[in-house]
């Protein structure tokens, strides 16, 4: 994608031409689109970008990429209030889908992905909590990413929905992580060569439970009654009895048959077993 005072020059025209039918920007009076920051050295500076919503330009991740000299032209249209529509609304009416006219762009991010698709702005931000950006990048066939949640500052206090971001280019993700994404803190050495032990007690040293270690146990894989216990004292068969005419462990252990494993078609097996 170009940069520069040419580059966005040619956005803003693809934005005045494409508007009327595509109705992907809330405002595109270029007096009302705030003052980008000084131009830095970097693959942002002077990169033509949209905005989602009004307010967009208040977000953290937005004043990062205009502190990176990125300059936007504009901001995107979103969903009426009131409503989970997966379309944009303007005072012209909703946002269109620029590969076809009848179709949804999705949303709600739907201006920055419709703007992005038809070729005005290789670059909009988005937000996304639930498909917000993933949903009308999908709709409008560009790439959409929603980068973890922590990963980028967020200006939603609840911590659901995360600034994102929609490109034509796959190479302005990484410019856009890098001047959005909180400082990465230094990764902690790690001791080598790591040993790796086994422990019975997981080094808690903790003495067993006394009910446990002296409660009797049954055969393992059987359905064979714990003597003693009054599972075994009171009189009850298995939960339900195989089919064929086949009898149940427990029944025969009561007769004094020897314990033998479960029937396939016990529907209890865990319990009784």
């Amino acid at each position: 994608m170009s940069t520069g005072p040419g580059a966005v020059a040619v956005a803003r025209d693809r934005r005045d031409r494409t508007e009327p039918w595509l109705r992907a920007f809330l405002r595109h009076d270029d007096h009302d689109v705030p003052v980008p920051g000084p131009a830095v050295p970097g693959p942002l500076a002077g990169l033509p970008i949209a905005v989602k919503g009004l307010h967009g330009h208040r977000t953290p991740a937005v004043r990062a990429l205009l502190a990176a000299g990125a300059v936007p032209i504009g901001a995107t249209s979103v969903p009426r209030p009131g409503g989970h529509q997966t379309w944009g609304w303007t005072d012209r009416g909703p946002t269109r889908n620029p590969w076809r006219a009848d179709r949804s762009p999705g949303g709600s991010s739907a201006g920055s992905a419709a703007a992005v698709a038809a070729g005005v702005v290789g670059m909009a931000t988005g937000s996304d909590g639930a498909g917000s950006v993933r949903i009308p990048a999908a709709w409008c066939g560009v790439l959409g990413y929603k980068p973890t949640a922590g990963l980028v500052p967020s200006a939603d206090p609840r911590g659901l929905a995360v600034p994102g971001v929609l490109v034509r280019d796959p190479a302005l993700l990484r410019p856009w992580l890098d001047a959005v994404a909180r400082p990465r803190r230094p990764a902690r050495p790690v001791a080598a060569p790591a040993t790796a032990v086994w422990s019975a007690d997981l080094g808690l040293d903790a003495e067993p439970d006394p009910w446990w270690s002296r409660s009797p146990r049954r055969p393992p894989g059987t359905c064979s009654p714990v003597p003693g216990s009054p599972r075994s004292r009171r009189r009850s068969g298995c939960p339900t009895r195989p089919r064929r005419g086949r009898r149940c462990a427990r029944d025969e252990s009561r007769r004094g048959h020897p314990a033998r494993p479960c029937p396939p078609r016990c529907s209890r097996r865990r319990t009784c077993c």
